[in-house]
């Protein structure tokens, strides 16, 4: 996860390649970002480079690369720290950046929307999206997304257990699980997250 300032740094690059066509210098990306440091701007460059977004070639001046998943813009949210309950809002030390193409827009990756409230319970409601990754196999543990005994399909937390059954359960909760044999379930993605989309303005009612 790149910080604010890092993501800052990714866009002028990204913003200048695409205007003129070539790839900045250290020295244009510390005007560009209103430093003086060359150094400063460097350690930004090899940590943005580690994080996978860009690469650099060696002897060359103009040496930055965009890696072919980042050349269009990059989709993301500053993280301005943690709410909690009657608390005032705890400021992260330097912020970080919340970026969609690497915590979600991954290989494999699919959504599906919540078509009901059967899984309020769980804190998950009708229209929410699933952010599920294409898999077939999965670990006690994991959050799936599942036909059972062919007929309807579910998302439950499992656990394999020793006599070759699984044990499903809602996720998030402490409802009572059910046990099925193996061969009654088709496994097919894992959940790694939800987003919930909302057209409310302000001021509108409740």
């Amino acid at each position: 996860m790149l910080t604010a300032r890092q993501q800052d740094v990714l866009e002028f690059i990204r913003r200048f390649m695409t205007e003129r066509n070539r790839a900045p210098t250290v020295t244009e990306i510390a005007a560009g970002i209103g430093i003086k440091s060359r150094g400063v701007a460097y350690r930004y460059v090899k940590a943005i480079e580690q994080a996978g977004y860009i690469k650099t070639i060696a002897g060359k001046q103009r040496n930055i690369r965009l890696r072919h998943n980042y050349k269009n813009q990059i989709l993301g949210l500053p993280l301005m720290g943690k709410l909690m309950a009657q608390q005032p809002i705890k400021s992260v030390t330097e912020q970080d950046f919340f970026n969609i193409n690497t915590m979600l827009l991954k290989p494999n990756r699919f959504l599906l929307q919540v078509g009901d409230e059967t899984l309020r319970i769980c804190g998950i409601f009708e229209d929410d999206f699933i952010v599920c990754e294409l898999l077939h196999e999965a670990n006690t543990g994991d959050i799936i997304v599942a036909i059972i005994r062919e007929q309807i399909t579910v998302l439950r937390s499992l656990q394999w257990n020793s006599d070759g059954t699984a044990t499903l359960s809602l996720p998030f909760t402490h409802a009572q699980p059910e046990v099925y044999a193996s061969n009654q379930i088709k496994i097919h993605g894992v959940y790694r997250g939800l987003f919930r989309l909302t057209t409310k303005t302000a001021g509108a009612a409740t």
